[in-house]
């Protein structure tokens, strides 16, 4: 036997999208226990992960230049000039920010509930540069496009740097430490898809 889906509804409708992947992948209960159990592992360890990201970033003109555009709404002088841009420039400080809450939501979140893949998605979506997101307009600030290139490239690189962590991690034992990765895996594949199917 096997899984039957409207093909058009897996591009159309995200909850269908949803349940093909994490059945796909095999995503459930116990992956999220697992990311939920380290979760407060995790925490104090975010300032720092999400440091070394930013560093990675601006390590290539390409990520750093996103940045560049000052947003509305933030303090601070324009820059006009890619090297003057510094990892304490308030934007920087407004997106490191932003990836905290990310990754808090990668290991705390309840996938049970549907609107967490909602979150998920609209991380996608906002990075596409679309008009009209409502939170955008509220605060007055200019859409922002990422390619998806560097975003699959970010997650890629956010896993490598979390694996260590896991794997070395001696609060659990190493059957456990392996279900932890491996859920931590499938569910980085789903959002790499989730921000995918927005470009």
């Amino acid at each position: 036997p096997y899984a039957e889906y409207d093909e058009e509804a897996l591009y159309t409708n995200l909850r269908v999208r949803i349940d093909y992947l994490t059945r796909f992948v095999g995503f459930d209960s116990e992956d999220i226990d697992a990311l939920n159990e380290i979760a407060p592992v995790i925490e104090p360890m975010i300032p720092d992960l999400v440091d070394r990201v930013y560093h990675q970033l601006f390590k290539f003109d390409v990520t750093k230049r996103v940045f560049m555009p000052r947003k509305e709404g933030t303090e601070g002088r324009v820059l006009a000039d890619l090297h003057h841009l510094t990892l304490d420039a308030p934007q920087i400080q407004m997106r490191k920010k932003t990836f905290s809450v990310y990754l808090r939501k990668l290991f705390a979140s309840d996938y049970e509930e549907f609107s967490t893949w909602q979150y998920f998605d609209n991380v996608g979506v906002m990075h596409t540069g679309k008009a009209g997101l409502k939170h955008r307009k509220l605060m007055g600030k200019d859409s922002l496009h990422v390619d998806i290139m560097h975003l699959a490239i970010l997650l890629a690189w956010t896993l490598d740097i979390l694996t260590p962590v896991i794997l070395k991690n001696e609060d659990f034992d190493m059957d456990r430490r392996i279900e932890i990765l491996r859920a931590l895996q499938k569910v980085v594949w789903i959002h790499n898809d989730l921000f995918t199917r927005h470009y």
